[in-house]
C-alpha cells in the first residue's frame, strides 16, 4: 500500500519562503476551508508537481513559482511503500529533482537514489518502480478536483483501459510486452545476422569442398598424365636403345669393311705418282721427237742434223714411248681398280658417319628422355605426397561451425515462436482481457453497491470495452449523459469508491490518500453528501481531505479542519479540530 505521510512546500503558488507542511496521515477525515484564492487547492498542484512534474490545474508549470519571491520554489513529499520510506524533492529556480530511499525516515536524505543521466528516466523510475501509478490513475484514485477532474465515464476508451490496467496491476503486462518487443527486435536482428552467417558458412564449405575436389581431380589427372608420359618416354627410350644397338652393330660391321682404306689410299698415291712420272717421261720423249721433227739444224752449233742421225733417235724414242704408254695404261687400270675400291670404302665411311651421327642423336634423345622420366617420376612422387588433410580439416571445422549455427538458429526460432505466442498473450485482447473480464463482475457489483448506498437505484454495468449499460428501475436503458449532474456525480463517486476498493483488494493502486476539491459543493445535494460521508468510514486506513466552500454542512462530519487565509499576499494555514 502507498502510504502518504506529509507534504511541505515553499515559494509555491501563493505560499512564501517558509515551509508549509500538511500531515497527510494524521486524521481519517480533514476539511479544508477558506476564501477564494486563500490557497486551499495548492495541495493538489503540490502533489502532482512533486510526483509527476506537472500542475493539477490548467496552468503552466512555470506559474507554480511564487510570483513575488520568484525563486527557490520547492515541494517535498514523504511516503512509504513496499517496506521502504521515500522522500521526493522537486523545485524550480533552480531546478531540483531528487529521490531519497531508506528503510526508515531517519537520516533518509543521506540515501539518494542514483540519478539517471536523463531526468525523464529518473521520472519513469519514480512512477513505474516506486509509485507504480501514473498521472492518469493518480487523478482517478487519489485526487478529484471539480475544475479539472475528468470522471472515469468521460475518459476515452483507451484512457479507461489504462486506468483499469493500473488498478488491477496489469501494467506489468505492458512492461513485459515492451520488453518482449525489444527482445523480439534483438532476436530478429540476431536471426538476420545468424542467417547471413549460415549462408556465408555454407558458401565457404562449398567453395572449400570444390577446391579440394578440383585439387584431387587435378592431382589424379596430373599423375595419370605424367605416368602416361613416362610410359611413352620409356617405350621411346627402349626403342631408341634398340635402334642405337642396331646402328652400333651395323657401324662395327661397316668399320670392319674399311680396314684397308689407308693402304689403298697409299697405293693410290703411289700409282698416281708413278703414272705422273711415266707421263712426264713420255712428254720428255715427245719433246725430243718434236725437236728433231721440227729442226734440221742444231740450234746451238747451227750445223745441219743428218737424217741418219735423227731417224734412229726418233725411232728409239717412239719405242720408249710405246713401252711407257703400256706402263701408264697398266697403271691407269690399277688406279681405277684402287679408286673403285676407295669409292666403295668412302660410301661405307659415309654410311658409318651417318650412322654415327644418328647414334649421337639417339644418345642425346635417350639422355633427354631419361631426364624427363626422372623429372616426371619426381613430379608423380610429389603429387602422390600432396595432402588435402589441412583443407579437409578446415572444411570439418566449418561444418562444426555450421552445425552450431543451425543449432543456434533453431534455438532462436524456437524462442521466436515463444515470443510470438507470448506476444499474443500480452496483447490487449490476451491475458489482460481475461483478467479484466474476471474482475468486471466485481467492478459492477461494487459500483452498484455504492450507487445504492448513495441513493441512486439503477443497474450499472460495464462491458469488456468499458462501455456502460445503465438500466433504470423500469429497465429503461440510459447512458451516462442522460443523468443530471448530481446523478452523474453519484456515479462518479461510486466508481471512485469501487476503484479504491478494488485497489485495496489487489494491493495495486491501494493508497491512504483521497483529496476532493469542491466535489461535494455544487452538484451533490445534502442527502448525497450525507450518503457519501457515511461511506468514508468503510474506506479503512484512508485519509480523506475535502476542500469546500460550504463548510457549514460539513463541519460535524470531519475529525479535523485546516483553514486557509491570505496574509500580506501570502497564504497561511491553520490546522484545528472541527467543532
Amino acid at each position: 500500500m502507498l502510504m502518504f505521510k506529509k507534504i511541505r512546500f515553499k515559494n509555491f503558488l501563493s505560499y512564501g519562503d517558509q515551509f508549509c507542511e500538511v500531515e497527510l496521515d494524521r486524521s481519517p477525515t480533514t476539511l479544508l476551508t477558506g476564501e477564494n484564492g486563500a490557497g486551499k487547492s495548492v495541495l493538489l498542484d503540490a502533489l502532482t508537481f512533486v510526483l509527476y512534474n506537472k500542475p493539477f490545474r490548467k496552468i503552466n508549470k512555470g506559474q507554480l513559482v511564487n510570483s513575488i519571491n520568484n525563486k527557490n520554489s520547492i515541494v517535498e513529499i514523504e511516503f512509504e511503500t513496499n517496506g521502504k520510506c521515500y522522500l521526493v524533492r522537486r523545485g524550480q529556480k533552480p531546478n531540483i529533482f531528487a529521490i531519497f530511499e531508506h528503510t526508515s525516515t531517519d537520516d533518509i536524505e543521506s540515501h539518494l537514489v542514483p540519478q539517471d543521466a536523463k531526468s525523464a528516466d529518473y521520472q519513469n523510475k519514480l512512477e513505474n518502480d516506486i509509485l507504480k501509478m501514473n498521472y492518469q490513475a493518480f487523478t482517478q484514485i487519489v485526487i478529484l478536483g471539480k475544475a479539472t477532474f475528468v470522471p472515469f465515464m468521460r475518459l476515452t476508451t483507451a484512457d479507461r483501459r489504462q486506468v483499469i490496467e493500473d488498478l488491477l496491476g496489469l501494467r506489468i503486462f505492458g512492461v513485459m510486452n515492451k520488453l518482449l518487443k525489444e527482445k523480439a527486435k534483438t532476436l530478429k536482428s540476431r536471426l538476420v545476422s545468424l542467417e547471413s552467417n549460415l549462408e556465408m558458412c555454407t558458401d565457404k564449405i562449398q567453395n572449400r569442398q570444390r577446391y579440394i575436389d578440383d585439387m584431387s581431380r587435378d592431382r589424379v589427372g596430373q599423375i595419370n598424365e605424367a605416368r602416361t608420359r613416362v610410359d611413352d618416354l620409356t617405350v621411346a627410350l627402349n626403342k631408341a636403345n634398340s635402334q642405337e644397338t642396331r646402328l652400333s652393330d651395323k657401324m662395327v660391321e661397316l668399320e670392319g669393311e674399311v680396314v684397308g682404306k689407308k693402304d689403298l689410299s697409299t697405293s693410290l698415291r703411289s700409282l698416281e705418282k708413278m703414272s705422273t712420272k711415266l707421263t712426264a717421261k713420255i712428254d720428255s720423249h715427245r719433246d725430243i721427237i718434236d725437236f728433231f721433227d721440227n729442226n734440221d739444224d742444231c740450234p746451238t752449233c747451227t750445223q745441219p742434223i743428218p737424217a741418219e742421225y735423227k731417224t734412229p733417235i726418233i725411232e728409239g724414242r717412239y719405242e720408249k714411248i710405246d713401252k711407257l704408254n703400256v706402263g701408264v695404261e697398266k697403271l691407269d687400270v690399277d688406279i681405277e681398280v684402287v679408286e673403285d675400291k676407295l669409292e666403295v670404302i668412302n660410301g661405307i665411311t659415309a654410311k658409318i658417319n651417318k650412322i654415327s651421327r644418328a647414334v649421337g642423336e639417339l644418345s642425346s634423345t635417350q639422355s633427354q628422355q631419361a631426364r624427363q622420366i626422372k623429372e616426371l617420376g619426381s613430379t608423380i612422387s610429389t603429387l602422390e605426397n600432396v595432402s588435402t588433410d589441412k583443407e579437409q580439416k578446415i572444411v570439418d571445422n566449418l561444418k562444426d561451425d555450421l552445425e552450431e549455427l543451425r543449432t543456434n538458429r533453431n534455438e532462436l526460432l524456437e524462442t521466436n515462436a515463444y515470443f510470438l505466442n507470448i506476444g499474443v498473450m500480452l496483447k490487449d485482447d490476451g491475458i489482460k482481457t481475461l483478467i479484466i473480464n474476471k474482475y468486471l463482475p466485481v467492478f459492477n457489483q461494487l459500483i452498484n453497491t455504492y450507487l445504492q448506498k448513495m441513493g441512486l437505484i439503477i443497474k450499472f454495468t460495464l462491458d469488456d470495452q468499458f462501455n456502460e449499460v445503465i438500466l433504470s428501475r423500469h429497465r429503461d436503458k440510459f447512458s451516462y449523459n442522460n443523468f443530471s449532474e448530481g446523478q452523474k456525480l453519484r456515479i462518479d463517486l461510486a466508481i471512485l469508491m469501487s476503484w479504491r476498493e478494488v485497489a485495496k483488494m489487489k494491493n495495486s493502486l491501494s493508497t491512504n490518500l483521497l483529496i476532493m476539491d469542491e466535489v461535494l459543493d455544487s452538484s451533490l445535494d445534502q442527502e448525497g453528501v450525507d450518503a457519501f460521508m457515511d461511506i468514508i468510514p468503510s474506506l479503512g486506513d484512508s485519509n480523506v481531505f475535502v476542500i469546500s466552500h460550504t463548510p457549514e454542512k460539513l463541519y460535524d462530519k470531519f475529525r479535523s479542519h485546516i483553514g486557509f487565509t491570505m496574509v500580506k499576499n501570502f497564504s497561511t494555514m491553520t490546522a484545528t479540530p472541527a467543532p
